[in-house]
């Protein structure tokens, strides 16, 4: 595909726009990547069940250096436009056992969110939004653990995307009884946690992941599935 000077200065500009939410407190991020500009829509509910994934979920690994009470969390999506967002989210947090998700310590389901971003990614067609929500209180000692979503969302083109920090992914097919690491292909996923409460004040992305997305534009492509 051909891009003209304009066509990706002008994607990028959208980019450097992107909004994620103004939270305070932040635990942990994996903020997205847009010089990957990767995504999967496994862990929405629409796209598993059309390849026979009717409970999957995509997890990431973080650590904490002492006792946490986690408060909120987000995830970046690709998505399109002209469809509504998540109705709802299934969220769980896992002990870290050798690398993979072990035992479930904490879960619920977020039924309010926060968007925020909207600027579109570098293909011109999907958007890159971020989606927070508040968290029943979850206290966590010093250690690795894993944080888990599944998607309830009657869109297909719903691509939760790749962070910065390409690692530390992981994805069951059975609701987390057995898992696997990476998420479709992908070592690390979008997300992050913080010990408050979403706030509705946007920030703007960072001019690092602007310039970052500027130096590699030609290049891009993104893995993700087709509608079928």
């Amino acid at each position: 595909m051909a891009w003209s000077k304009l066509t990706i200065a002008a994607g990028l500009l959208a980019i450097s726009a992107v909004l994620t939410p103004s939270l305070a407190g932040t635990v942990f991020s994996n903020p997205f990547d847009p010089v990957t500009d990767f995504g999967d829509c496994s862990f929405s509910s629409t796209c598993a069940a059309s390849i026979g994934r009717g409970d999957d979920f995509a997890a990431q690994l973080f650590t904490l250096g002492g006792t946490t009470t986690l408060v909120s969390a987000s995830f970046t999506v690709l998505d399109n436009p002209q469809f509504a967002g998540p109705s709802s989210a299934n969220w769980g947090f896992w002990t870290d056992v050798a690398g993979l998700p072990g035992t479930l310590i904490a879960s619920g389901t977020a039924n309010s969110f926060t968007q925020s971003g909207g600027a579109f990614d570098n293909s011109g067609f999907y958007y890159v939004d971020t989606y927070a929500f508040d968290l029943s209180s979850v206290t966590l000692g010093a250690g690795s653990y894993f944080f888990a979503l599944q998607d309830t969302n009657s869109n297909f083109q719903h691509y939760l995307t790749q962070g910065i920090t390409n690692s530390g992914a992981a994805e069951t097919h059975d609701g987390g009884i057995t898992w696997g690491a990476d998420y479709e292909g992908i070592g690390g996923v979008a997300v992050s946690l913080f010990d408050a409460p979403i706030s509705t004040v946007p920030e703007p992305i960072t001019l690092s992941l602007f310039g970052a997305g500027l130096a590699s534009a030609v290049a891009m492509r993104r893995r993700k599935k087709a509608a079928t």
